[in-house]
């Protein structure tokens, strides 16, 4: 298994809550890396997520809309 992966918050098809219950079902204990434009409370996302998912280790990652590069 990898020792990070790295999910958007949301996209088209799915969102870092599918991206986390996957992981989770499969024992994975490495780090989800969560992309998102900003968010007024980060925390409250992570928090959500955590309560849902208890051992996933997680963290979000703020990236701005100058910063952002799409991949095709």
């Amino acid at each position: 298994m990898p020792d990070i992966v790295v999910a958007p918050l949301f996209s088209r098809g799915f969102d870092s809550f599918d991206v986390a219950r996957f992981l989770h079902h499969r024992g994975y204990r490495g780090m989800l890396r969560i992309v998102s434009a900003p968010l007024p409370r980060p925390d409250m996302v992570l928090s959500e997520l955590r309560l849902a998912f208890p051992g996933l280790r997680m963290d979000i990652v703020t990236v701005t809309a100058a910063q952002a590069v799409r991949v095709a």
